[in-house]
């Protein structure tokens, strides 16, 4: 087992930290096994491997609950070699389609999460340049789907013209629509002359914030075209 390199009262405090946090995230229903990786660079991730059958969205929702709560309850303050987690939930590898909306196509979502703040990166191909927006929140569900869509925007900034427009995100989420679950988007666009609302959606296939950027994409593939 991965976790056996590490037992506990055979290292140190934020080992003995990791550890816990570790073993708590093993209990939750659907996790098979928690270990942490090491990159290269010395930063650690938390990886899962998920029970066959399992709804990812659930385990995610779970297990992101047990690391804030494990994290709070640590007693003094954090120790700067603990690692840093990386997305909650890492599931088996799913063949994923490229999205792309006229000329903007998808090329990266990335999450990093450590401690109290996760951010959120964007990156589109917009035309032969690329263009990326960040943004930083709490590291919980609601707040991350937002920013997958927040991100998005920012990215396509180069492509919504310049003026009096201003774009914001008014609601991102995941919803359950019959047998799957569906990201739903909805933007706010004010232009000077109008304020309008302009609605996205995607089928969740995979990871739930690339799909939030895929309806972030659909909403706003009009304006993206001209």
């Amino acid at each position: 087992m991965p976790g056996a390199a590490h037992p506990a009262g055979t290292v140190g405090a934020p080992d003995t930290e990791s550890a816990r946090l570790v073993d708590a995230v093993r209990q939750v229903p659907g996790v098979r096994d928690a270990f942490h990786v090491t990159a290269p660079d010395g930063a650690s991730s938390l990886r899962l491997e998920l029970e066959e059958g399992v709804d990812p969205d659930e385990v995610h929702a779970v297990v992101s609950a047990v690391v804030n709560e494990q994290r709070a309850v640590e007693p003094g303050p954090q120790s700067s070699e603990e690692p840093e987690i990386r997305g909650h939930v890492e599931p088996a590898p799913t063949d994923i389609e490229v999205a792309a909306v006229g000329p903007v196509e998808l090329r990266r979502v990335e999450i990093e999460s450590a401690g109290l703040e996760a951010e959120v990166s964007v990156t589109l191909a917009l035309g032969g340049t690329e263009s990326t927006g960040k943004v930083a929140v709490p590291p919980i569900d609601w707040h991350i789907q937002h920013a997958a869509a927040a991100a998005t925007v920012e990215a396509l900034r180069p492509r919504l013209g310049a003026g009096d427009v201003r774009v914001e995100v008014e609601h991102a989420s995941i919803v359950p629509t019959g047998p799957v679950k569906t990201a739903v988007v909805v933007i706010l666009w004010l232009d000077g002359r109008s304020v309008r609302r302009l609605s996205g959606a995607a089928v969740v296939t995979a990871e739930r914030a690339r799909a939030v950027v895929s309806a972030t994409l659909g909403a706003l593939a009009a304006e993206v075209a001209h």
